[in-house]
This record gives C-alpha cells, sequence and structure tokens, in this order.
C-alpha cells in the first residue's frame, strides 16, 4: 500500500469514528466526559494502525487548535472589559484587584519558599554534569526595566499577534476603567457598553461551539502522537487508559450512559 492510499484510508477511518463520536453524542446524549475519552481510544487506534500515515488525520486537530487560538484574545478582550464595566462602583474595583494582586503574591511567595526549602534539603540537581549543546547560543534576558515596560501594551496589534497577554489584559482594563469614569455623565457612551456584553456573550457561545470539537481533536492529535511513538513507549499510556476503561465498565458508568 502506497503513502498516499494509507493516508487516505487512515483519514477515511477517521472520518467513521468521528462519525460513531457525533452519533453517540447528539443521538445518545454521552457524556463529554466519555467521549473525549472515547475519541482517545479512537485516537490510539487509529496511531496503532496505521503509524505515521497521519498527514490527513491530523488536520483537523490543527484547525481545531488555530481557531481555538484565534479566539483566546477577543474572549479576554470582552470577558475584562464586560466583568470590569459590570462593576458599581469603582471603589468595589479597587478592593477586589488589590485582594487579587495581594494573595497572588502571597501564593507566589509561600510556593517559591517551599519550593526552594524543598531542592535544599532533597538536594535536587546535586551531583549532576550538564553539558551545554554544540552550537548553543545565549538568549540575552530583558532587565527588570524592560520587563516592567513590556507589561504594558504599546501595540495592540502586534501584542495579539505575538499572544502577549498581560498587555492585552493591562490594555482591557484601562478601556474598562475609562468607561466607568465617564459613563454615570456621559449617556452616549452606553452603547459601547450593548456591543462589549453582546461581543462577550457571541463570544462565549463560538468558545463553546469549538470546546465541543474536543473529542474529535483528541482523536487527530493522539493519532499522530501515537503514529509518531513505538509500542514500547506506548506501554504506560495503554495500561493507564486499560485500568480507566475497566473502572468505568465495572462500575457501571458507560453502560448507563449508553442507555439513557
Amino acid at each position: 500500500m502506497s503513502i498516499n492510499t494509507a493516508d487516505f484510508a487512515a483519514l477515511a477511518v477517521t472520518i467513521v469514528l468521528f462519525a460513531v463520536i457525533y452519533y453517540l453524542d447528539y443521538k445518545k446524549g454521552v457524556d463529554f466526559g466519555l467521549l473525549t475519552l472515547l475519541g482517545t481510544v479512537f485516537g490510539i487506534a487509529v496511531g496503532l494502525g496505521f503509524g505515521n500515515h497521519f498527514t490527513y488525520v491530523e488536520i483537523f486537530g490543527r484547525i481545531y487548535t488555530n481557531v481555538l487560538t484565534a479566539l483566546v484574545v477577543p474572549m479576554l478582550l470582552f470577558s475584562i472589559i464586560a466583568s470590569i464595566t459590570n462593576l458599581s462602583e469603582s471603589i468595589h474595583l479597587k478592593k477586589i484587584g488589590g485582594k487579587s494582586i495581594f494573595y497572588l503574591i502571597l501564593n507566589t511567595a509561600i510556593a517559591s519558599t517551599i519550593t526552594v526549602i524543598a531542592a535544599v534539603i532533597l538536594k535536587v540537581g546535586d551531583g549532576f554534569a550538564y553539558k551545554v549543546a554544540d552550537g548553543y547560543q545565549k538568549v540575552e534576558v530583558p532587565s527588570v526595566v524592560d520587563t516592567i515596560v513590556n507589561l504594558f501594551p504599546s501595540n495592540f496589534a502586534t501584542n495579539w499577534s505575538e499572544g502577549q497577554i498581560i498587555p492585552i489584559v493591562v490594555f482591557a482594563i484601562i478601556i474598562a476603567l475609562s468607561y466607568n469614569a465617564i459613563s454615570k455623565e456621559n449617556e452616549s457612551v452606553k452603547p459601547f457598553k450593548a456591543f462589549i456584553d453582546a461581543g462577550n456573550q457571541v463570544i462565549g457561545q463560538a468558545i463553546d461551539w469549538i470546546i465541543g470539537f474536543t473529542p474529535y481533536a483528541v482523536l487527530s492529535f493522539l493519532a499522530r502522537a501515537v503514529g509518531r511513538s513505538s509500542v514500547t513507549e506506548l506501554l504506560p499510556l495503554l495500561s493507564t487508559l486499560s485500568i480507566i476503561l475497566y473502572l468505568m465498565c465495572s462500575s457501571g458508568i458507560w453502560s448507563r450512559r449508553i442507555i439513557n
């Protein structure tokens, strides 16, 4: 069997398995978690059956990732602005923001302290000989000043394209606070709030739709991952999956979901 034929055969089998997942989802109402687990099983089966012939199978996973990534920034932007503008008084925002930052810093400090203490007591890395790879080039670490400056937005389009989340969050907070500052005295800005709330609902619906394709994406990604790996490397995954399936079947979860 030629490479192209094997690739198309893997694609055909994958489409059939997609149809099975679709049937169980929309006709039988099987739980989303079980569908994702089923996608895992199907993905492993396709990977084992067709090896590295996943050229067309992986397309579904890549599209899923790309679309989900494209929606992250709009979701973040609309949700933050909508949340802050929904607060009736700015004093509430100050209290919430202050407490959030305090607990975030406190949790980070505690986690860092525990990690350092545990590393010293357990002597992590003691005796480890590290050899720098050939052709290694040092990466210049930004200064403290540059790090602080980069936390704030400079070019929104650039921040979006490069996936710089913190500047986008700061941008959204600035816009939301600006709206809160003038909304009580200027009625003409009310349509902006309506637009943000509507956009937040629309983006949320889009995210829900894309998340619904997770079982199909899991099948696609696992087929590619398993196709690239050897059987010995997959034994821990297969054994763990077998235990999960056994526990589910023995407890009757799978059968109840199918019947219902």
